[in-house]
């Protein structure tokens, strides 16, 4: 099984604008996973794809967040599914899944641009 990125076109994607896959892309998390190949009634080669749990993605942005931000990370609010997202001066409240996009999109706005490779 192998875990893919989206691939990123220039045609309007609505699916970028649900906030955890805008910000998993922002990451580089894969969002889909593939498997293959098996072979097809045709005789041909058979790829599969399908997308990610949210779940599973969430979890690993928010590995990525803590690891860019030392002082990001989700905790239980106190009330049911209600879980607090942070940062420096900056929280969030919502389920888990939207608490951990908030808190990607907040500190990737923060992470200074990557620099291009030198010639």
């Amino acid at each position: 099984m192998a875990l893919e990125q989206s691939p990123a076109d220039n045609s309007f994607d609505l699916i970028g604008t649900i906030p955890l896959i805008a910000a998993a892309r922002r990451f580089g998390i894969p969002t889909h996973v593939s498997e293959g190949p098996g072979q097809g009634s045709s005789g041909r080669q058979v790829w599969t794809c399908w997308p990610r749990s949210r779940m599973e993605i969430a979890h690993d942005a928010l590995a990525q967040v803590i690891h860019c931000d030392c002082e990001a990370g989700v905790t239980s609010a106190g009330r049911a599914n209600v879980w607090r997202a942070f940062t420096s001066g900056w929280s969030y409240e919502g389920d888990f899944v939207d608490a951990v996009a908030a808190l990607a999109l907040h500190v990737a706005e923060l992470r200074p641009p990557p620099r291009a490779a030198e010639p």
